[in-house]
């Protein structure tokens, strides 16, 4: 409390919400040692970088391949034509290098970039050049370090995410070419919410939602949600640099991503043990400054294909057929038909692109209307898939029935395993932490998971209660009250809002981020809603409008809305 810091309040909570035992005495090795589960990971990781043969179609891969070597043989004797970085674009790259982290293999942070930048920019410059000048870079920048984040079965190792720290310096250098990488490119697809700025992931299910409220009584909806087994990891490099050329990506810029992806290495750390160092052939970095702008250019033709193809779901004139973010892709229809289209699409765009789909984990939810209550199934590479009862998309579960009524029971129970988790923190009432510093963490960690999502989907006063109830009892458990208090008195003594306070603040949150972004397809929603749809009781942006005169707010939505009438008490 005397010094408040923001890296002790972070290092306090992780201490306590992971296992206070960090080795993995469970995994599925022959021997149990730090150095030979180190060993396991990176031969793991070294066998997933490695292009399988398969029965992939081939003819796509090798028509990627003349092409670049008609390029390559073009263009790598001719001096580069792109202007060099400037000593502004590099410092402007250095400013954007996230500072608070550890330091590098090399021992450099970006903080030693950030406070000798008088000293460091202008040799930066040069280098930066003269790598652009030859289209090569160093083997010191094509390395990393891979650190194992588990996901779910500590036993198994494929059940880690591994996530490569780069050097500083090779962070820098893709910032500068991030710079020049989409200069006279085509736009990406306005259905794409992943790793963009001012886009939420959150808008991809909010268009779901919209879809499902504007079903009328005779029609039906299909939603399948689709599982990509390993995306990031399965990225064939030859594909990406020619979806790059198809983006119209200066030569020179394509030259030395080519060079930069030619020899990636990385060592994997796990618990002070780094393994030896192997090649990555295929895969996006996950911690690479490119890696996300990359992985969107690679996905983005399937999604333009069935937009051109006007195929699954379309509001009125606008389509909304498939929703995504980053490898998380939905598709919507109404016709089951046309949906077998397109998961016919889906995998022959899968196995051109050389990558899987699960198609066990693949799933259909099927909304029914009460005039078409007839039960379908589809094929995806050979495997009947029938219509489930539940389906999980961007954390929100869809299911043909009482959605709200099972996201809020799965909040509550995240809510609570969360704050038990913190309770070793001293997140416990009585004897615990200072009940200011409680409400911080209660607030940073467990009311984020008890709310999240929660703002596309129109709740009852009844499933508000609900949420009201855990958020009541948590207070007063913080400050060790007794069920007799008034819950005034925990809102007013801790500064915190009720849960009836908390959903308008997100909803009309997220309808500010609807507003300033600069997403076409959300826009048009917008408008159609202003138009034809504002008195829908099921659209989020109805909801919206009622947050907005409740709180006598300017009402954005509908300006020509007349505002409720004020109740007036009769005196007694």
């Amino acid at each position: 409390m005397d010094n408040p810091s923001t890296e002790l309040f972070y290092k306090l909570i992780n201490r306590n919400k992971t296992k206070s035992r960090t080795e993995t005495s469970g995994m599925e090795i022959d021997d149990f040692s730090t150095q030979n589960q180190s060993r396991a990971f990176a031969n793991y990781y070294e066998d997933l970088s490695i292009p399988k043969e398969s029965s992939y179609e081939n003819s796509y891969l090798e028509l990627c391949q003349t092409r670049q070597k008609i390029v390559e043989e073009t263009f790598s004797q001719k001096m580069p034509s792109i202007n060099p970085y400037t000593e502004k674009e590099v410092k402007q790259a250095t400013e954007n290098l996230n500072t608070g982290k550890s330091s590098d293999e090399h021992g450099i942070c970006a903080e030693h970039l950030e406070y000798t930048q008088h000293t460091v920019v202008p040799a930066l410059t040069k280098i930066n050049y003269k790598i652009l000048q030859e289209r090569k870079v160093p083997n010191d920048f094509k390395s990393g370090i891979l650190t194992p984040v588990l996901k779910k079965d500590p036993s198994i190792v494929n059940s880690y995410r591994g996530i490569t720290v780069t050097p500083v310096l090779t962070k820098l250098h893709e910032f500068c070419i991030l710079g020049k990488l989409f200069i006279n490119s085509g736009t990406c697809t306005d259905l794409q919410f992943g790793f963009t700025e001012g886009l939420w992931p959150l808008f991809a299910s909010l268009i779901s939602s919209e879809c499902k409220c504007e079903i009328s009584k005779s029609l039906s909806l299909y939603l399948a949600t689709v599982d990509v087994q390993s995306a990031f990891d399965v990225v064939q490099h030859t594909i990406r640099l020619d979806k790059l050329l198809d983006r119209g990506t200066h030569t020179d810029i394509w030259l030395l991503i080519k060079d930069f992806y030619s020899g990636l290495t990385a060592k994997v750390k796990w618990q002070g043990e780094i393994s030896e160092s192997f090649n990555i052939l295929q895969a996006v970095r996950k911690g690479g400054i490119l890696s996300t702008h990359l992985y969107k250019i690679f996905v983005e033709d399937l999604l333009k294909e069935l937009e051109e193809n006007s195929l699954d779901f379309i509001l009125d004139t606008i389509y909304c057929g498939a929703p995504t973010c980053a490898d998380d892709v939905a598709l919507l229809s109404s016709n089951p038909d046309e949906l077998q289209v397109m998961l016919n699409i889906l995998q022959r765009y899968a196995n051109q692109h050389q990558y899987d789909i699960h198609p066990s984990k693949s799933k259909i939810i099927h909304y029914k209307s009460s005039k078409n209550s007839q039960t379908y199934s589809w094929n995806m590479s050979g495997n009947v898939i029938s219509a489930s009862e539940e389906t999980v998309h961007l954390g929100i579960k869809r299911t043909p029935r009482k959605v709200c009524d099972i996201n809020i029971e799965d909040r509550i129970k995240i809510a609570r395993r969360t704050k038990y988790a913190l309770m070793n923190s001293g997140l416990h009432g009585t004897n615990g932490l200072n009940p200011k510093i409680s409400v911080t963490i209660y607030k940073s960690c467990v009311l984020p998971n008890l709310l999240n999502g929660l703002e596309v989907l129109i709740l009852t006063k009844a499933q508000i209660e609900l949420l009201e109830k855990f958020h009541k009892e948590t207070l007063r458990y913080i400050q060790s009250f007794s069920k007799r208090t008034a819950i005034t008195a925990n809102f007013l003594l801790l500064g915190v809002l009720p849960i009836e306070g908390e959903i308008p603040r997100k909803n009309l949150t997220l309808l500010h981020a609807i507003v300033s972004c600069d997403n076409s397809k959300l826009k048009e929603i917008f408008k159609r809603h202003i138009s034809v749809n504002s008195n829908n009781p099921k659209s989020f942006f109805h909801q919206s409008i009622l947050f907005l005169e409740q709180y006598n707010l300017p009402n954005i939505l509908d300006p020509n809305r007349r505002p409720p009438s004020k109740l007036v008490r009769k005196k007694t």
